[in-house]
């Protein structure tokens, strides 16, 4: 989580002139999606945690909002995660927080 975190904080750091509701996050690296990937893969029982707790801290800490850090946990999980298109849909709309699940 806290890779994830950081790095979301690397994005609000580049963009520190610009209005919270604008700031543009890019995807996270591939990396840190694969062990992602990884803890989900063998404690499923914990993704709606993990995934919460991100947008919880990206919220709290970075004043994100968690829809857009529901998109680029989506897009990334997409690029890097290996796992099927169906799959990470439906993984995302049922562990990331009901505010982070806007598509």
């Amino acid at each position: 989580m806290d890779a994830v975190i950081g790095h979301l904080a690397e994005d609000v750091e580049r963009n520190k002139q610009t209005p919270k509701a604008e700031i543009t996050l890019f995807d996270l690296p591939a990396d840190t999606v694969k062990m992602l990937t990884w803890y989900i893969q063998h404690h499923p029982d914990s993704t709606a945690s993990i995934l919460g707790t991100i947008c919880f801290e990206a919220h709290v800490r970075l004043e994100l909002d968690p829809a857009q850090v529901g998109a680029v946990l989506r897009h990334s999980f997409h690029m890097d995660s290996g796992l099927g298109q169906d799959l990470i849909n439906r993984l995302m709309d049922m562990a990331l927080p009901p505010s982070a699940r806007k598509r």
